[in-house]
């Protein structure tokens, strides 16, 4: 999925299903191309002409088991607040669900920036992001019923918040993913102060069934991901802070986390790395992956840390971990790494596939996935 400041346009094609988004001035358009003949023009058996559109900006959108269509968005035109729309799998909204196709949750005061969609396999839907108070920010996520409801039972009237050590500085929830025990893994940033100043900080949650977090996660429900040589910068013009922006919870519970980071105190804006750090489901490093449980790789994971959405991370059924990053100078790399967290060396060229395209600014990728053929 590409996220900007425009227009968000999906295609679906019926050999390789694919749905994707992109957003144009308050109105979401989904697209399906047709086929055969002219696969690049629209189907119009699908929504109007082709098209399905809504009214407000658009972040994250997910597919259910029976072909629905979920989009998760801020309000831009009706106020404060976020709302999340289904369609058909034929493009027509859903009025069965929710109002008339609708949910929208407004808190006066608060922007909402949703960042991740995920359906449980009760078919109730999680929907992730950040609030902004102001100029403070904190994680929030909200349940819906499979009706389009809020689910009173999460959180507080069906919201569960979170707030950082220092709300004003980075803070963001921006990837979850569900333990076997229906307990949700969270990543984002969490603001961080020190004398020496503020910045982002990489960071995991977990939150029980019911929306409290979980404290016996961790010592208080929240870790800190700490990183090598990681520190509040402290010159001008310096660059320091991580961001985490990918969760996978593996088959023995334990959770794999993608991010990028700055690796001292003064890097610049090309000293970007990205690392993958596996926690144990107690919420300590695991240390038998890669080095002492982490993993880093000179790339970035996007140009910019400002609202940007959750990066792709794939687990192959094998235990292999595949990620993108960007490269410095420009391009991408996809690279795949063992269940023990080192580059697997049968993939590509000593576990990394190099994607250049000169003149374009290409330098992430926004959508990784395994095919069943288990090409990509």
């Amino acid at each position: 999925m590409n996220e900007n400041n425009g227009i968000f346009i999906g295609f679906r094609r019926r050999l390789l299903p694919i749905v994707a988004i992109s957003l144009v001035i308050n109105v979401l358009v989904i697209t399906k191309p047709a086929e055969a003949a002219n696969l690049f023009g629209p189907d119009t058996s699908f929504g109007e002409n082709g098209s399905a559109v809504l009214s407000g900006s658009a972040r994250k959108m997910a597919t259910q088991s029976d072909g629905k269509i979920l989009v998760a968005g801020a309000i831009v035109n009706g106020g404060e607040g976020c709302q999340v729309a289904r369609f058909n799998p034929d493009g027509k909204p859903d009025t069965n669900w929710g109002d008339a196709g609708k949910v929208i949750q407004v808190t006066p005061g608060v922007l909402c920036v949703p960042e991740t969609v995920y359906v449980q396999p009760d078919a109730k839907i999680l929907v992730g992001g950040t609030f902004w108070r102001g100029a403070q920010s904190h994680w929030f996520i909200l349940r819906l019923s499979s009706n389009g409801l809020l689910d009173w039972s999460f959180g507080r009237d069906g919201i569960a918040e979170q707030y950082a050590d220092n709300p004003a500085w980075g803070t963001a929830l921006y990837s979850m993913d569900l333990q076997s025990d229906g307990k949700i893994v969270a990543v984002g940033t969490n603001g961080v102060s020190s004398n020496n100043g503020s910045m982002s900080n990489a960071a995991l949650s977990r939150f029980n069934t019911d929306g409290s977090l979980d404290r016996s996660f961790g010592n208080t429900g929240v870790v800190d991901i700490s990183l090598p040589g990681e520190a509040i910068h402290t010159c001008n013009g310096c660059y320091s802070g991580s961001w985490g922006y990918g969760v996978k919870i593996q088959p023995d519970g334990n959770a794999i986390v993608f991010g990028d980071y700055y690796p001292d105190n003064n890097s610049s804006a090309a000293d970007l790395r990205i690392f993958l750090a596996r926690y144990k489901s107690g919420g300590s490093l695991d240390t038998t992956f890669g080095d002492a449980g982490i993993v880093t790789n000179p790339g970035r994971v996007s140009s910019t840390h400002t609202q940007i959405s959750s990066r792709p991370i794939v687990l192959q059924s094998d235990g292999k971990i595949l990620i993108s990053a960007g490269m410095p100078g420009g391009g991408v790399y996809v690279a795949r790494y063992s269940i023990a967290g080192l580059l697997d060396p049968s993939f590509g060229a000593l576990g990394k596939v190099s994607i250049t395209e000169p003149d374009t600014g290409m330098n992430n990728l926004t959508f990784l996935a395994q095919q069943p053929d288990k090409k990509y």
